[in-house]
């Protein structure tokens, strides 16, 4: 139902996202469309945006909230077709700190998981790792603010990205029987987040119609249900429209 809060565990504390309306998730898919990682990185923060928090989530949390609500809209079941293969994958299975935070510690700065997927430059990427200096947690400030700190330190950037390299090669996983390679360090763990929340247009719109045609909604009301409350809706109809049709030829 809209407005229903679904918790979701991160790292023993738990934080709320409020559910889709069906018209909301066809709109989200509408924008996921976009093969660019920046438009799906503003996509992916209107989704992000559901969620109460009153602290900033750093990628991992972030991660983990996304395929929460992703499996929330969609199942948990991940399927794709290989070499006529069909493999299925429990998305459950990304949720139990399969990516763990790391850090690394260069002079009086200690560098930590940070907030976004993608970043505009090597010194912005520096920067939104910096996580506290002097035991002063500046996790929070703004990008252009920790920039200014790491430039005031004059500690080399190269330095820090070469430790931020480290990481990312040792931080990636496999799934789908070793066809996917997840790395949440990666800017493709956009696109990874992208193809498992996007749905077929065509297919939503028919869907839509079927709503809109057999169980008499109006347009307007699809932003009062959730999509797997529609589609539980639809299996009713159709499964009362079967034994009708049963009961017609027994008789």
């Amino acid at each position: 139902m809209v407005g229903n809060k679904i918790p979701v565990k991160l790292n023993g504390r738990v934080v709320y996202f409020e559910e889709f309306s069906f018209y909301e998730y066809k709109n989200i898919c509408k924008m996921l469309i976009s093969n660019n990682i920046s438009d799906v990185c503003r996509c992916l923060d209107i989704i992000l945006d559901r969620i109460a928090v009153d602290y900033p989530l750093n990628i991992i949390e972030k991660f983990e909230c996304l395929v929460s609500i992703r499996n929330s809209i969609l199942g948990n079941e991940l399927s794709i077709k290989k070499d006529d293969a069909q493999i299925n994958y429990d998305l459950n299975q990304l949720l139990t700190n399969v990516f763990i935070d790391k850090e690394f510690t260069l002079n009086d700065c200690v560098f930590k998981t940070p907030r976004y997927f993608t970043h505009s430059s090597v010194q912005n990427a520096a920067a939104d790792y910096l996580y506290s200096y002097k035991g002063k947690i500046i996790f929070n400030e703004d990008i252009d603010e920790k920039v200014k700190v790491l430039n005031a330190l004059d500690l080399p950037i190269m330095k820090i990205v070469s430790e931020i390299e480290k990481i990312r090669e040792d931080s990636y996983i496999e799934i789908l029987d070793n066809q996917v390679r997840l790395n949440i360090y990666d800017e493709a763990i956009v696109l990874f987040i992208r193809a498992i929340f996007n749905h077929d247009l065509m297919d939503l719109y028919n869907f839509e119609y079927q709503l809109l045609r057999h169980l008499k909604l109006r347009g307007e009301d699809l932003q009062y249900y959730t999509y797997p409350e529609l589609k539980i809706n639809i299996n009713f109809l159709t499964k009362e429209k079967e034994e009708e049709k049963e009961i017609g030829s027994n008789s």
